[in-house]
């Protein structure tokens, strides 16, 4: 047997397995590997999109929760400048009702004392009226006496008599004008007092 033709067999052979692989083994092998390593790539970068995707996420809620922040210490201030309005109002309302109670107490003082002092003018006037219509009766009774035993006298100067019962009548006239103006100065006092009160 003869070794070179065993060589150039061997050798045809393995070019024939070459060719063979490299037209129907080896471009599926090589898609293959292609195909990984798209996916491979595109695991990547959607990887590396969610990270970014992530950070943009992460940047938003940081935002969102700053604003939600500040809204609520708006809104807490805001409530807070209110309720100090209420307050204020409140304190306003409370003052002015306060008021009106007190004007409205003093003017019902104010009429209680003024019925009360024409109950009491009205009093004293009735008294001082009484008191000097008791003097004045007191005194036209004086006077009645004075005048029957003045009456008396003269009957008996008439039939001779020289007794007077009352030896100064003049003098006792003007005792009684005298404590008639002393009633009527009385009543008059007593009506300025009541005025006065």
């Amino acid at each position: 047997m003869n070794i070179n033709l065993t060589l150039i067999g061997q050798m045809l052979s393995f070019v024939v397995f070459v060719w063979f692989t490299m037209k129907f083994i080896w471009p599926p092998i090589v898609k293959a590997l292609e195909e990984r390593k798209a996916k491979i790539a595109e695991g990547l970068a959607a990887a590396e999109r969610g990270v970014h995707e992530q950070e943009l996420a992460q940047k938003r809620a940081t935002e969102t929760l700053h604003e939600a922040k500040q809204q609520a210490a708006d809104i807490i201030g805001q409530a807070n400048k209110r309720a100090g309005e209420i307050v204020e109002e409140a304190k306003v309302a409370a003052k002015s009702e306060g008021e009106r109670l007190l004007h409205a107490a003093q003017a019902a003082i104010d009429q209680e004392v003024a019925r009360a002092r024409e109950e009491l003018r009205g009093k004293v006037v009735e008294l001082a009226v009484a008191g000097a219509a008791k003097i004045l009766e007191r005194e036209v009774d004086a006077e009645t006496r004075r005048g029957r035993q003045g009456r008396g006298g003269a009957v008996a100067q008439r039939h001779g008599r020289t007794h007077n019962p009352c030896p100064s009548l003049r003098r006792c006239g003007v005792r009684a004008c005298a404590r008639d103006r002393q009633a009527r100065s009385v009543v008059g006092s007593a009506c300025a007092a009541g005025r006065g009160r």
